[in-house]
């Protein structure tokens, strides 16, 4: 029993010394400088602070961004689903980002058991996958949730696959249990790319077994898995039916009203050319950065050397030391297609001779299934680079809802290390005569190393290596930093394409002598996992070292207020908003850190109000600037501080004098623009909602006041006073009553009503009154209720077949028959030393 352990354990402890080792600098106390994380704490700081003080009543809406929206998709916890606390668990071991490498190599690891590959081989490709480069520059970027659901793809899988062809029950609960990990994760791109390399999968297995005559087989795993996934599901109701309800409304899946964007979005999902940004390079080549990683030069910002022509000519031209290595560390090196990026991906060059090796060698048809899924992938992630891809975004159910096909590439960085090592356990068994796994072995050899040295040695002496950078510095008279950039970008490739056949030989040497009974399979697999280690630690080093990370105190000094913040934070009025024009302020979140802004960043922000965005507020209409009650306007260029100018926002709500109706959008947004409109007195409001305002809604009382009594994230309450009825604006952002925001008079439910194409409007009686809004989304608080239930069913299941599984391994190894001792050792074991005689 030991021994059967033994390899298990080892794996867990190599997989721990080597996060800990990778992310050294967390365990000293330092931090990682994450740009995305730095973002998320400013647009989540609103909530944070509230559920600090208030863990019973969590904020489920917040104001901080694009004058308010749900928290659903920025920082909401569901007390219902306990999945989460697993995150908590290995969080309390690994901290922060290091959790996630040690969650890849566990996966993989699970992954490739399921596919029975032996434990020590496992081992080896877990290794390859957990420092896979797409996930690091994943990792030094802040992208947390989408790391963190690619952590779980593995054993998902690997639990469909130990389904279909081993053990039905262990299966599901290993695929039901990381399914509801990845579904709390809250990346919903990665869970589609998972569920499209299941269905691959899954046909794979139907065919397969009505060609084995075992259909009876696949139904029942079928159907076990499918209970498996709704028992994933329940624990995560809460966060999925509320993100559903919220999809509708946002950039990614509501429709715009507005006929312009109606033929633009045909009827739902984001733009194609906004979506297919950072779609990776095909035909430029840059697709086989999975073998030559700086075949297109790295990262947009790379590292050059004080040797490289880059550095040289600065210093020729007489740039200082400091000025030119300052250049030099961030030197423009990509010339690929996509905007820019942080790293190549790359699956590792003896990976990609494994892979091909194995296509040429394992028997198994699941390979053809894994080929497909890659072939999938890079469809899926170079984007617009095919016609294919339009018609797959224009006919997918969901897939418009999606941006950035890159990330697609994901799933080849599973299928590419898991078929080959399929094929190196394939090798070990035996099966394949040695002059077979020869020949298929100079094959595989000659066509890896082939396109290394066509495209990479020979293509550094044939490419241009023009980059969309090299404009702009030409532009400025800069064209001999161009050239020298241009010899760095060949070096570069060249030097790439040599430390490339050298890890495709050190692999085919291995596998070679093992062929030929010169290494044995400890040799064979020591080998193996070195090369992996090697080659992935030092290209993922490149993207993510010590250097990113800093101390603490430093890091939270990037939300330190800037004398602007400090005189904005001194008004005791706290309820009023901000717009910081200092940078894009549609892509900032940082200013939400300490006040409450129309600006904001978030891919999933409301329709309606990226609708005013681009028709409105970024033309300067002021007056729609002042009816979302903006109170102070940030100012500042480079070389200037930032200033904080008071501006005539409208307030919290006011009543209105007149209506103006409106028949569509088109007209309800065309009505906010003549300088004629003053909000303070008109409210454009769409003909839809006449039912909620009586005849004579709108007195005359000159009198009437009506003001903010008390703000927090889930409930706003407002007094008022008139003489006669009146109908009040709030600047709050109109979010359909159904889904969460409901209207209170004096404690008894109304209908409120949407004016001014994004705010909140009431019609009031004549009398002093209470007006409460309160956020009240059936989603979360029926979806919590069915998210505790869910947890149990789903724990249940899972201990109880792991329980049962190892009563029953515990069985079989009981049952085997026990070691008989020679005889030699049974007569050692009866002789008896003489006695002392007296």
């Amino acid at each position: 029993m030991q021994k059967r352990l033994l390899p298990h354990i080892a794996a867990v402890l190599i997989f721990a010394l080597l996060t800990v080792v990778y992310f050294l600098p967390y365990f000293q106390g330092m931090t990682l400088n994450q740009g995305d994380v730095s973002q998320w704490e400013g647009m989540s700081k609103e909530i944070a602070d509230w559920n600090k003080v208030h863990p019973d009543d969590p904020a489920l809406w917040t104001d901080a961004m694009f004058g308010g929206m749900p928290a659903v998709q920025i920082s909401l916890s569901f007390p219902g689903n306990f999945v989460t606390k697993i995150f908590n668990i290995i969080g309390a071991v690994f901290p922060y980002s290091s959790s996630y490498m040690f969650m890849m190599f566990i996966g993989f690891y699970i992954f490739l058991l399921c596919m029975e590959v032996t434990p020590w081989l496992a081992m080896a490709g877990a290794i390859a996958y957990g420092l896979s480069s797409f996930t690091i520059i994943s990792i030094e970027a802040g992208h947390n949730t989408k790391v963190q659901a690619m952590t779980l793809m593995a054993p998902i899988i690997g639990g469909v696959v130990l389904a279909y062809r081993k053990n039905i029950l262990l299966g599901a609960a290993i695929t039901g249990l990381f399914l509801s990990m990845a579904l709390a994760s809250n990346h919903p791109q990665i869970v589609y790319y998972t569920l499209i390399t299941l269905a691959c999968l899954t046909v794979y297995f139907l065919v397969d077994d009505v060609m084995q005559k075992r259909t009876a087989h696949f139904f029942k795993a079928s159907a076990v898995l499918v209970v498996a996934g709704l028992l994933a599901l329940m624990p995560n109701v809460a966060s999925l039916w509320s993100t559903q309800e919220y999809v509708k409304e946002t950039m990614r899946g509501g429709a715009s009203e507005l006929t312009q964007k109606k033929e633009q979005s045909k009827g739902g999902g984001l733009d194609y050319t906004y979506a297919t940004n950072w779609s990776y390079g095909l035909f430029d080549g840059e697709i086989l950065t999975l073998l030559v990683p700086d075949m297109k030069g790295g990262a947009s910002g790379g590292e050059l050397s004080e040797e490289s022509a880059t550095y040289k000519e600065l210093i020729g031209k007489g740039v200082p030391e400091a000025n030119a290595k300052s250049f030099t560390q961030r030197a423009p090196l990509y010339w690929g297609s996509q905007d820019f990026t942080s790293g190549p991906v790359y699956f590792g060059a003896a990976i990609m001779f494994l892979f091909v090796f194995s296509l040429l060698i394992v028997r198994n048809r699941i390979k053809w299934a894994l080929l497909t899924v890659v072939i999938i992938s890079i469809i899926l992630g170079v984007g617009r680079n095919t016609f294919i891809y339009h018609i797959i975004f224009n006919i997918l159910p969901l897939f418009n809802k999606f941006r950035t096909p890159s990330m697609a590439l994901a799933i080849a960085q599973l299928a590419v290390p898991a078929l080959a090592l399929l094929g190196v356990n394939e090798l070990l068994t035996g099966e394949v005569s040695k002059d077979e796994l020869l020949k298929k072995l100079k094959i595989a050899g000659g066509i890896t190393a082939g396109v290394v040295v066509v495209f990479g040695l020979l293509g550094s002496f044939m490419y241009g290596f023009s980059a969309a950078s090299d404009m702009q510095m030409q532009e400025h008279n800069q064209g001999w930093i161009v050239d020298a950039l241009r010899k760095d970008r060949s070096s570069l490739l060249f030097t790439s394409s040599l430390r490339s056949l050298f890890f495709i030989g050190a692999a085919f040497a291995l596998v070679w002598f093992y062929i030929r009974n010169t290494f044995s399979k400890t040799i064979l697999i020591t080998g193996l996992t070195l090369v992996f280690l090697i080659d992935g630690w030092m290209i993922a080093r490149r993207y993510l070292n010590n250097d990113n990370f800093v101390e603490v105190n430093k890091y939270e000094s990037v939300h330190t207020p800037t004398q602007a913040d400090q005189e904005i934070l001194r008004d005791p009025d706290k309820h009023y908003r901000v717009f910081n024009l200092t940078q894009n302020p549609f892509n900032d979140a940082m200013t939400s850190y300490f006040h409450q802004s129309i600006g904001g960043y978030s891919p999933v922000k409301l329709q309606r109000y990226q609708d005013l965005i681009e028709n409105q507020i970024s033309k300067n209409n002021l007056r729609v600037w002042r009816m979302l009650n903006t109170k102070y306007v940030i100012t500042g260029g480079e070389n200037q501080p930032p200033k904080a100018q008071r501006f005539d926002g409208c307030g919290n709500a006011w009543f209105v004098k007149n209506i103006t109706w409106a028949k569509n959008a088109d007209e309800e947004m065309a009505d906010l623009t003549p300088e004629t409109w003053e909000p303070l007195n008109t409210a454009v409001v769409d003909e839809r909602y006449k039912k909620d305002v009586p005849e004579n809604a709108i007195g005359s009382d000159t009198t009437a006041m009506i003001k903010l009594q008390e703000y927090t994230p889930n409930k706003v309450t407002y007094v008022s006073n008139s003489t006669t009825s009146e109908v009040a604006v709030f600047s709050e952002i109109f979010y359909d009553g159904a889904k969460g925001w409901n209207a209170y008079l004096d404690d008894k439910p109304v209908a409120h009503f949407r004016a001014d194409y994004v705010l909140r409007a009431l019609a009031i009686p004549a009398g002093a009154h209470k007006i409460e809004f309160k956020f009240e989304p059936k989603s979360i608080v029926m979806g919590n209720k069915i998210a505790y239930a869910g947890s149990f069913l789903l724990f249940a299941f899972v201990f109880g077949t792991l329980g049962f599984a190892g009563y029953r391994k515990m069985k079989e190894i009981e049952a085997e028959p026990q070691p008989q001792p020679t005889p030699k050792a049974e007569a050692k074991a009866t002789v008896t030393k003489p006695g002392k005689k007296k």
